[in-house]
């Protein structure tokens, strides 16, 4: 079922077919959606994305919401990364943030607004696509030394202005420094608003009309490799919103659950509490069933052990 399909088999079911209703259903569709997505790391879910890091060992990620593993080098000479804590290498081995040489580790660290970064690194500007956008947007940016390490932060707001370009500054004044965009969050706008560097013409980050934020998980390598330097990422995608009456689920076998869910949101929307638990409570049941479905099925794939001597790496992947 599509999202408008949810949507009438609910307002169907209810007795409630007008247009109001309906656009109601389809919000409650779009939010429960969200919901599920993030109650389990589903099997639909999974992927993995190349990226470069930049020359301190720092990469964005795009695509994922959630690092799992991290791959280091091409076919033939590839090996997977060990996932250390920050924090705790911080207390054990402090200089080892310095070090440079052959990465052996990796860690998360704070993501970031935009998946691009500055390279002017002296200011950027703000616009919509739309001449009716006058709302506020929240930009959180920093500073640091060499990449790494936020030396200062600095949290702004920018009236929109519709098409025309606002210049995201301090105080009347550009920014003298910006090397990272660590928040970009707007109400919900008729337009699609944008930060980027009008020298030339880069767009850093764009979000939708209704869209509100983006958040991109960051990956640093334990030591420094001082060049740029390939990985796969692998972990969870991030939730495709379900934005158009046409689009689908990505996971399979939810459209039940998701009915139920909506018809609770929509008998409580008409304060019919007692109904809209008993919904509640059946599209809760629905979800402990499908997550433990999930569970069970990757509990029981069928591994194969090759039949031969001299075991090598390649024998083991399979």
């Amino acid at each position: 079922m599509n999202l408008l399909d949810i949507a009438n088999h609910v307002c169907e079911r209810l007795g409630s077919t007008d247009a109001d209703s309906v656009t109601q259903a389809k919000k409650f569709a779009r939010r429960r959606y969200q919901q599920v997505y993030d109650a389990q790391a589903w099997a639909e879910g999974m992927g993995a994305v190349e990226v470069t890091t930049d020359a301190s060992g720092i990469a964005v990620v795009p695509h994922l919401s959630h690092i799992w593993q991290v791959r280091k080098g091409s076919s033939g000479a590839a090996h997977v990364l060990e996932q250390v804590d920050r924090q705790r290498v911080l207390l054990i081995a402090p200089d080892a943030l310095d070090e440079a040489g052959e990465p052996v580790a990796w860690s998360e660290i704070e993501p970031v607004g935009a998946l691009r970064q500055p390279t002017q690194q002296d200011y950027f500007s703000v616009d919509s696509s739309s001449p009716a956008d006058n709302q506020q947007v929240r930009l959180v940016v920093s500073d640091p030394t060499d990449g790494r390490f936020a030396t200062s932060r600095l949290d702004l707001t920018v009236t929109l202005a519709g098409t025309t370009p606002i210049t995201v500054a301090d105080d009347g004044t550009p920014l003298g420094y910006v090397s990272t965009i660590l928040q970009f969050s707007k109400p919900e706008t008729q337009g699609n608003v944008r930060i980027y560097e009008p020298i030339i013409n880069g767009v850093m980050q764009t979000l939708r009309p209704n869209e509100l934020t983006q958040r991109f998980p960051r990956v640093q390598l334990m030591r420094d490799p001082e060049e740029a330097t390939s990985l796969v990422v692998f972990g969870k995608l991030k939730c495709v919103p379900l934005l158009h009456d046409a689009d689908t689920p990505a996971l399979s076998g939810i459209d039940d659950l998701l009915c139920a869910f909506v018809t609770g949101d929509m008998l409580e929307r008409e304060q019919q509490y007692g109904k809209a638990n008993i919904k509640f409570q059946e599209a809760n049941g629905l979800l402990a069933g499908r997550i433990q479905a999930e569970r069970t099925l990757k509990g029981n794939r069928i591994q194969l052990v090759p039949s031969v001597v001299n075991y090598s790496e390649r024998d083991l992947i399979y």
